[in-house]
């Protein structure tokens, strides 16, 4: 007779393989359901995704328009009146030096256009007045107490004071009156303590600022200066100071005037206490490096218009346009659904061809292509022939920006198109936040179907193995009773 618990197990095993079959036909059925709210899903995501990049490209844009200058919205059909701009970028200038060694140059952009011949005779140095040589050891000779003195630079007047306690040596004297000097806030001048020879040391005071403005006077009511040799017998102040020697007090340059840059522009001498100089060419600032010989070549500076600049200007906008048209071209499905979208594209395209009404002059640029820029086969702005742009920029570059900045102009005209769909109730934010609501609502259709038919197979896992345990029971007994009655016919008849 046959084990009936190794039945009842093999029926077991054998009842929860076809069970598992069963459910897992009837996910298979029901997995369409989950695919197609998924697929939903995913196309609200991708459109999501869409509106998440254009934003982003729409805010680059934004940003690049700004450097043209700052609008406000006037009505309700996107016009816009212009409040500042910076014009002056279109007519910026570059000048370029013939000996960068020598001298370098910037320029404004109300820079003159041409060139300068310059002749760098002196550069603008600081006034320095030394002592005269002290030996190291010997006694300073000053008395106990606080003694003052004055530096006066360019009519300031500092006072310095130094404590002494009368026991100095020079050496300890010219360190207290430098660091005394040093330590005096808004001073003219630095001082420092040289040891011209092991044995002996010199004080050298130099001015902060350059030039014959700033040439160093002092007072000395108290004698201490006297002590270094520094007194009235110098000529502080006239052009005929005295000059240092090996170890006398003096002057480096005798007439202070001499302590100005000196240089010839175009024929005209010029002089200056500073070697960064903006005031003698209108728009440029010179700036000196080293003197030149009288036989060196003047330095010839070339002042133009940085076409360059304004190159990278206006091609900041039209790359932000750009990537604006290839995003909405990627996605046909948004072309075709989103009206508006379709319209910006068609809009931004058009402005190769849109012309700036208020512009009424003849001879100034009225369209993009007036400038070079055209369209390509790929649907981009380019700039493709510069020397329309070099040559109104050459001739007068505001008729450029005019093209530009004016109330009607290339940015006014590409704000206008974006002023729908921006801001918080713009189209963007409107389908942005149109496009979470309906995936939250896909999530929470998808959760509840995967939910329902999680729960129809549960039930249907307990209908069928109810079913089959039944089956297998009754299988069971009747295995059981055939055996049973097997067992009685043997034992009645013998065989």
């Amino acid at each position: 007779m046959a084990d009936i618990s190794s039945v009842s197990s093999s029926s077991s095993s054998t009842s929860q393989t076809q069970i598992d079959a069963l459910l897992s036909s009837y996910r298979a059925t029901e997995q369409p359901k989950i695919d197609t709210l998924n697929t939903q899903k995913y196309s609200l995501q991708r459109t999501q995704v869409f509106y998440n990049n254009l934003n982003s490209k729409l805010n680059s844009l934004v940003s690049n328009l700004d450097k043209f200058g700052t609008y406000s919205v006037t009505n309700n059909i996107g016009l816009f009146t212009k409040l500042s701009t910076i014009d002056s970028q279109f007519a910026a200038k570059t000048v370029t030096s013939s000996n960068t060694n020598v001298m370098t140059a910037s320029a404004t952009s109300g820079a003159f256009t041409g060139t300068a011949s310059i002749m760098v005779n002196r550069l603008a140095t600081s006034d320095v007045l030394i002592s005269k040589q002290m030996a190291l050891t010997d006694n300073f000779g000053i008395s106990a107490g606080d003694k003052t003195f004055g530096i006066d630079i360019n009519g300031t007047v500092k006072n310095v004071t130094v404590s002494f306690d009368g026991t100095e040596t020079n050496d300890q004297a010219l360190q207290k009156i430098t660091t005394a000097i040093n330590n005096t806030e808004d001073i003219g001048i630095n001082a420092t303590v040289v040891k011209d020879t092991t044995s002996t040391a010199r004080l050298s005071l130099s001015s902060k600022s350059t030039g014959g403005t700033n040439n160093i006077k002092f007072t000395d009511s108290e004698g201490m200066l006297g002590l270094l040799g520094i007194d009235s017998s110098l000529g502080a102040g006239s052009t005929a100071r005295t000059l240092a020697t090996d170890n006398s007090a003096g002057f480096i340059q005798a007439d202070f005037n001499t302590l100005d840059a000196k240089l010839t522009v175009n024929g005209v001498n010029v002089y200056r206490a500073s070697n960064a100089i903006s005031d003698v060419i209108t728009g440029l600032t010179l700036n000196l490096v080293k003197p030149q010989e009288s036989t060196d070549q003047p330095v010839v500076l070339t002042t133009q218009v940085n076409t360059a600049a304004v190159k990278d200007l206006i091609n900041t906008v039209l790359s932000s346009l750009n990537d604006i048209t290839n995003l909405i071209s990627s996605d046909i499905s948004i072309l075709r659904s989103e009206s508006t979208i379709s319209l910006l594209r068609s809009n931004i395209r058009s402005l190769v061809s849109t012309k700036v009404a208020s512009i009424t002059d003849e001879k100034s640029p009225k369209y993009l292509t007036d400038l070079g820029i055209t369209v390509n086969d790929s649907g981009n702005f380019v700039l493709s022939d510069t020397k329309k742009l070099e040559a109104y920029l050459k001739d007068n570059p505001q008729k450029v920006a005019d093209l530009f900045t004016t109330s009607d102009g290339i940015i006014s005209k590409v704000n206008g198109m974006i002023n729908n769909l921006q801001g918080s109730n713009g189209l963007i934010s409107s389908r942005r936040d149109s496009l979470n609501h309906q995936i939250t609502r896909y999530d929470k259709r998808i959760s509840d179907t995967q939910a329902k038919i999680d729960s129809q197979t549960e039930a249907m896992r307990k209908q069928y193995t109810t079913l089959l345990d039944s089956y297998y029971t009754a299988q069971s007994q009747f295995s059981m009773m055939s055996s049973f009655l097997g067992s009685t016919s043997t034992s009645t008849y013998g065989y």
